[in-house]
């Protein structure tokens, strides 16, 4: 895994290419993020102009190299926020080169496998290859398909599929599938690949719940084959058990995942959301806040403190959460949904409808929205079309019960969660989410908590 490097107040991730200010992200041109990369691989060195001509701009290629250097250092400055005039974070030395004034470090991988000496010899190699990968022509890389030109797609493809959204679920499926490509051997690829059609199953997949997981579990098997106990495996495993309504085996496997790497931020999340749903919300939030520990700059962690929260009727602090895993992703589909639940059951219905929009997919938690407000047209007009995806795709069931909640129409509401179980598919917040409390009084609901896992 390719380090990340922090200075001041930003970071800098070579593998996915990015400039991170306080965890959110600085736009930032091909030309000035190569010119960053290398100032701050020397920690604090010169780095003469000549060494920029060869390492950002190759020995032979014909530019107008000063003007070239020049523009870049203009542009990454302005990204910086650094003045040329009192420079805190670049100092020119002129006619020589440039600095970094501020001292630089780097993150090694948090999972080693590797121990004493090995580590460190490894992790210079790492930042070596970082390095190298990034400031190569695009007809380099073409021509060196590495493990680390894999990586890079593994980390955007993860980032793709946290964020939820129907067009990021489909670009991360893509994304783990050109990680593969570039690394068969790539086990936390494939765990990756297999999550694409387990995140929402009868929402994001696009494909029936069976089919969904049938699929899953073809990737999985691969990834098992390679590397069984890689703890993105396991944790990929234990959503599959959870999707079949095994909750007893995917605790065990949640919890060999963390026992593998402790250390691995996204393995406690994983937990904490499974744990979220189960009702059992003190040990949510503990492995929600270690992973927050872990990983500071993670949406994800913060996203789960944030949804956590909401299911324990802790709405305030629900919010507050959200806002925070904006901050670090202003495009994270589950804080507007986070957010619009909570304004939702506090009567903030237009608020809480405009939230919805934004979540990034279609939802029945926009149309229970719509009719609680009283839009009921509204409500109705995404009631059809949910159940022609239905008809099309076999996929929405749950929404669709959602909605008929929202319309006071409960026995419809039933019908649609009866199919739900009828087709083995998954209501992964029907034990703790509060859209379902006009009926739990029902005896129908305590049945369906049972028939699906949540009840023993």
């Amino acid at each position: 895994m390719a380090p990340t490097w922090k200075f001041a107040e930003f970071e800098l991730d070579p593998g996915n290419q990015e400039l991170r200010k306080h965890g959110v992200a600085v736009k930032l041109a091909p030309l000035p993020y190569k010119v960053l990369l290398l100032l701050v691989s020397r920690s604090g060195g010169l780095v003469r102009r000549e060494e920029f001509h060869d390492a950002v701009w190759g020995q032979d290629v014909n530019v107008d190299f000063e003007h070239g250097l020049n523009t870049g250092i203009r542009q990454l400055r302005a990204a910086l926020g650094d003045n040329a005039d009192a420079p805190r974070i670049i100092a020119t030395i002129p006619r020589v080169g440039y600095r970094l004034m501020v001292a630089a470090s780097h993150e090694e991988p948090r999972r080693q496998r590797i121990g004493g000496a090995r580590i460190a010899a490894a992790g210079v190699a790492v930042i070596a290859a970082a390095s190298a990968w990034v400031l190569m022509t695009k007809s380099e890389r073409q021509t060196i398909p590495t493990p680390l030109e894999a990586h890079a797609y593994y980390v955007r493809g993860q980032v793709s599929l946290d964020r939820q959204t129907e067009a990021d679920t489909a670009a991360a499926r893509q994304l783990f599938a050109e990680a593969i490509k570039r690394d068969p051997t790539s086990a936390r690829a494939r765990a990756g690949l297999a999550l694409t059609y387990l995140t929402h199953v009868n929402a994001l997949a696009g494909l029936p719940p069976a089919e969904a997981r049938a699929r899953a579990a073809e990737a999985l098997k691969e990834a098992s084959r390679l590397d069984p106990a890689a703890p993105e495996v396991q944790a990929a495993d234990a959503q599959l058990k959870l999707s079949r309504s095994d909750w007893k085996t995917a605790e065990i496997q949640f919890r060999r995942s963390i026992a593998t790497a402790p250390s691995d931020a996204t393995s406690h999340i994983a937990y904490a959301d499974a744990l979220a749903l189960r009702g059992r919300f003190d040990e949510a939030l503990r492995e929600a806040y270690l992973a927050q520990q872990l990983d500071p700059l993670s949406p994800r962690a913060a996203a789960a403190i944030a949804s956590t929260l909401r299911f324990a009727r802790r709405y305030d602090e629900a919010i507050v959460a959200a806002e925070e895993t904006l901050r670090l992703d202003p495009a994270h589909g589950p804080a507007f949904l986070t957010l619009a639940q909570c304004y939702e059951t506090k009567g903030e219905f237009e608020r809480a409808i405009a939230l919805y929009q934004r979540v990034g997919r279609l939802s029945g938690n926009l149309g229970h929205a719509y009719a609680v407000a009283g839009r009921t047209d509204e409500a109705r007009k995404l009631l059809s079309v949910f159940e022609q995806r239905y008809k099309e795709v076999g996929t929405g069931a749950g929404a669709i019960a959602q909605i008929y909640v929202g319309l006071g129409d409960y026995d419809r509401a039933f019908e649609w969660l009866q199919r739900v179980v009828d087709e083995r598919g998954q209501m992964s917040t029907l034990k703790v989410a509060d859209v379902w409390d006009p009926l739990r009084s029902d005896p129908r609901f305590g049945t369906l908590l049972v028939t699906l896992g949540f009840v023993e």
